[in-house]
């Protein structure tokens, strides 16, 4: 973020130059780079170059293309277009499989994951999750997964599993920098405190 935000003008010319000039790959790698900003910064944004490219990039490599997949869902979920976003991460996923990739295969099932936790259905959270981390157990899924269980186990009724499960979860992701995933640890850990009548640990 300190690196991207400062320079979003050189990008949007950098990105702007390469499409002008139908160079559409290296304008997808300079795209799915750019995930994390599109997502928290500028999703509207991300929506419509990703969705460009990708109908540009017919020829790209695969690799590329599902990173791209991966991308867009991710986009168009983050503001809420829950159906359209769920859609591109199954396609992603069938990408990633047809590809044999078992990291990306874990990654759009723990999406999947946290989109069976929204509709309500935990069953079908806790199996997706399961399958994911029997594929790709390293620091960023365990995170990820660590989250989600710890929402789950609030839902369900096991609330102080679930704040320990938030609190693994927070030291994982602080481990490798990923801020995101540890800011919401806590804020969840401080909102389900807050609910069970206690706001020192809340505070804390």
């Amino acid at each position: 973020y300190e690196i991207v935000v400062p320079e979003q003008a050189n990008i949007r010319a950098a990105l702007d130059w390469l499409v002008g000039a139908d160079e559409t790959e290296l304008a997808m790698r300079l795209a799915v780079a750019l995930e994390q900003y599109w997502v928290t910064t500028s999703p509207a944004e991300g929506t419509r170059l990703l969705t460009e490219l990708l109908e540009r990039g017919t020829k790209v490599p695969p690799e590329l293309r599902v990173r791209a997949t991966r991308c867009l869902g991710g986009v168009t979920y983050i503001v809420g277009n829950f159906e359209t976003g769920t859609r591109y991460i199954e396609q992603a996923l069938s990408q990633y499989r047809h590809l044999g990739h078992d990291w990306g295969i874990a990654d759009m099932l723990q999406r999947l994951a946290v989109e069976a936790q929204r509709a309500g259905d935990n069953e079908r959270a806790h199996s997706l999750l399961e399958q994911s981390l029997s594929l790709d157990r390293d620091a960023y899924h365990e995170a990820g997964a660590l989250l989600l269980l710890g929402e789950l186990a609030f839902a369900e009724g096991r609330s102080e599993e679930s704040i320990e499960l938030l609190d693994r979860c927070a030291a994982r992701a602080k481990e490798i920098n990923w801020d995101w995933w540890q800011k919401n640890a806590l804020q969840l850990a401080a909102d389900y405190t807050l609910k069970l009548g206690r706001p020192d640990d809340a505070l804390r």
